[in-house]
């Protein structure tokens, strides 16, 4: 149905009858049965595997941990309180230093 030269319609469609082939092949691979000898071996050596991992964990646990993170996000909320900190000391002498008839019987400034 495509408008296609001859040359370029026998490649496609060798191209799709290997693809068919191997579809073929893969659902024969599908049918055959696993012997019972074999997935004991593999099951054995999964969890030998697992055991293995396990123990590589316990003894270093400090990588699975987001401790970067969780350093970065401290410190920068530690430079944020000592930046505000500063910041309102300012605030705090510069409403000190202003002439008391500004400021009203609270120690606000009027407006």
């Amino acid at each position: 149905m495509l408008p296609l030269e001859d040359l370029k319609r026998d490649l496609l469609e060798s191209k799709f009858i290997c693809f068919h082939e191997g579809i073929a092949i893969c659902e024969q691979l599908i049918g055959i049965p696993i012997p019972l000898s074999y997935t004991c071996l593999t099951s054995s050596a999964a969890s030998v595997f697992y055991i293995e991992e396990v123990g590589v964990l316990i003894e270093e646990p400090f990588p699975m941990l987001a401790l970067d993170a969780i350093c970065n996000q401290v410190n920068n909320n530690i430079q944020e309180a000592v930046t505000l900190e500063a910041t309102i000391k300012g605030q705090l002498l510069a409403k000190q230093k202003s002439p008391p008839d500004e400021r009203s019987s609270n120690g606000r400034l009027n407006s």
